[in-house]
């Protein structure tokens, strides 16, 4: 019995370890947006919803590229994330440093997502002369 209580409760810390909330919970919005994206992308150039950066919203062909790849790459960070989480679940670390490094994380794969769906479109752009 004791056993179980203690399986309990030490779940219940590991759940509130802001690594594990912050990377797990952006892993599965990316992942649910993602596919989202994927299957419903914005038709036209708009302001407000889809993949928006001065390269992608240049013509209407980038435009539908973009929506599409960006979103397979936004699911795939997504994943990268959820793994990312899973040291938050197993190891004790203290809040103060699991919240700054989940945000770090959390920023340097954005940076990154945004470096390859950007990368990507000018190889496309160049290789389709769009």
């Amino acid at each position: 019995m004791d056993f179980f209580i203690f399986v309990i409760f030490n779940t219940m810390e590991v759940l509130f370890n802001p690594l594990f909330i912050t990377l797990g919970s952006c892993g599965v919005i990316f992942i649910v947006m993602g596919y989202f994206m994927s299957k419903n992308p914005p038709k036209e150039i708009n302001g407000l919803y889809g993949y928006r950066t001065p390269r992608s919203m240049k013509n209407q062909k980038i435009w539908d590229y973009s929506q599409v790849y960006s979103a397979k790459v936004m699911m795939k960070y997504g994943g990268y994330f959820l793994l990312l989480c899973l040291p938050g679940y197993f190891m004790d670390i203290a809040p103060e440093i699991a919240t700054g490094l989940g945000l770090l994380i959390l920023l340097i794969g954005v940076a990154l997502m945004i470096f390859q769906v950007e990368g990507q479109l000018k190889k496309w752009e160049s290789k389709n002369k769009v």
